[in-house]
C-alpha cells in the first residue's frame, strides 16, 4: 500500500508538471573564488575571465566584487561589477547607477515571465520560461561537459524577439552566455557571448564547452595549468598555509607576483639552478597571481592562494 501511495504521488506531480528537482537544495552562484571564462564573437573575437574577488558593502548591503579582464593577461587593470545573491528568494542582482537590477530569478516556474531591464534602464524585454529540467541540451554537436549533481537547467525564449530564442541558465553557474549576460541567447560560440568554462569555489571545473574555433579554451589562462606549463613549471604547495611555496621549472626568465588588486609585490630573475622560493609570510591571506615569464618570452599567470 505504501508503494502504491508513492507511485500515485509521483503520477500526480508529473501531471501537474512538477518534478522533484524543484525541491532540491538551492545551489548558490556567487561563491568566493568562482571563475568564469567566456568567448565573445561579434565583429571580432576575444576571451574574458570573470572572477569573484572579495566583498564590498554599500548601505549595509554586502555585494560580491566580480572582476573581469582579458583572459591570459595579468589583471593589472580590470572592470569591476557589484553583484549580490539573495539565497532565500533565489535571486541575483547587479548594481549600477545606484540601483540593483535583477539578473537571475531561480524561483520562477514553467510558464512564468522574467522581465529584463538593461543597465541604462532604457530597454525592457520579457523572457518566457519554457521548462526546468535536470539535463543540459547541446544542439551544437560540439563537446560540452557538466559535472554537477542534481543540476537544474532553465530554458527561456523571447516571444517578441526571434533572435533571443535560446536563453539557458544553470543554477549555481549562471547563463551559458556568461555570468553577467543572463538575458542573451546562447549560440554555441557562433555569435554573441559563450561560457567556455566554470570553476567552482574549490577550483574544480564543473562546466566545459569546446567549439571548433577554440580547441582548448580552458588552457593557459589564470588559475589553470595546461599540460605544457605543467611540464615546464611547478608551484607547490598551493594553497599555502604560511605563505611559502617553491617554484621549480625550466627555461624560466623571471617571476612576478601580484596581489588581488593587480599591484605588483615583487619581481625577480629566476635562479640558475631552476629552483626559487616565494615568500608571502608577511602578506595577508588571500589570492595572488604569479606571472612566470619564459626565456622564449611566453608567459603564464598562475593563481596562488595563501590560507
Amino acid at each position: 500500500m505504501k508503494t502504491l501511495k508513492v507511485t500515485l504521488s509521483l503520477l500526480i506531480l508529473n501531471i501537474l508538471g512538477i518534478s522533484f528537482i524543484s525541491f532540491s537544495q538551492y545551489a548558490p552562484t556567487l561563491r568566493d573564488n568562482s571563475e568564469w571564462y567566456t568567448y565573445s564573437w561579434f565583429e571580432i573575437s576575444y576571451n574574458t575571465t570573470f572572477q569573484i574577488m572579495g566583498d564590498s558593502t554599500i548601505n549595509d548591503t554586502i555585494y560580491k566584487k566580480v572582476i573581469s579582464f582579458p583572459t591570459g593577461v595579468t589583471p593589472l587593470i580590470s572592470n569591476t561589477d557589484l553583484v549580490r545573491e539573495d539565497i532565500d528568494s533565489k535571486k541575483i542582482y547587479r548594481r549600477a547607477n545606484g540601483i540593483d537590477y535583477l539578473m537571475y530569478d531561480y524561483s520562477l516556474q514553467q510558464g512564468d515571465t522574467f522581465t529584463v531591464q538593461r543597465m541604462d534602464g532604457g530597454f525592457l524585454h520579457n523572457l518566457v520560461l519554457d521548462s526546468i529540467t535536470s539535463t543540459l541540451s547541446n544542439n551544437t554537436g560540439n563537446f560540452l561537459q557538466t559535472d554537477i549533481e542534481t543540476m537544474r537547467v532553465y530554458y527561456f525564449h523571447d516571444p517578441e524577439f526571434a533572435f533571443i530564442d535560446n536563453v539557458i541558465w544553470i543554477e549555481g553557474i549562471g547563463s551559458l552566455a556568461g555570468l553577467i549576460y543572463s538575458d542573451q541567447s546562447w549560440n554555441g560560440g557562433n555569435n554573441g557571448e559563450t561560457l567556455l568554462c566554470h570553476y567552482n569555489e574549490n577550483s574544480l571545473r564543473d562546466f566545459h564547452y569546446i567549439y571548433y574555433e577554440e580547441p582548448n579554451p580552458c588552457e593557459s589562462i589564470v588559475g589553470i595549468n595546461n599540460l605544457e606549463i605543467l611540464n615546464r613549471v611547478k608551484i607547490f604547495p598551493n594553497p599555502s598555509i604560511d605563505g611559502f611555496c617553491r617554484v621549480e621549472g625550466r627555461d624560466i626568465k623571471s617571476i612576478e607576483i601580484y596581489n588581488s588588486s593587480g599591484s605588483i609585490i615583487s619581481c625577480s630573475n629566476f635562479p640558475i639552478n631552476n629552483i626559487a622560493e616565494i615568500n608571502l609570510s608577511k602578506s595577508p591571506e588571500g589570492m595572488y597571481f604569479v606571472r612566470i615569464v619564459f626565456n622564449d618570452f611566453n608567459s603564464s599567470v598562475i593563481k596562488f592562494i595563501k590560507i
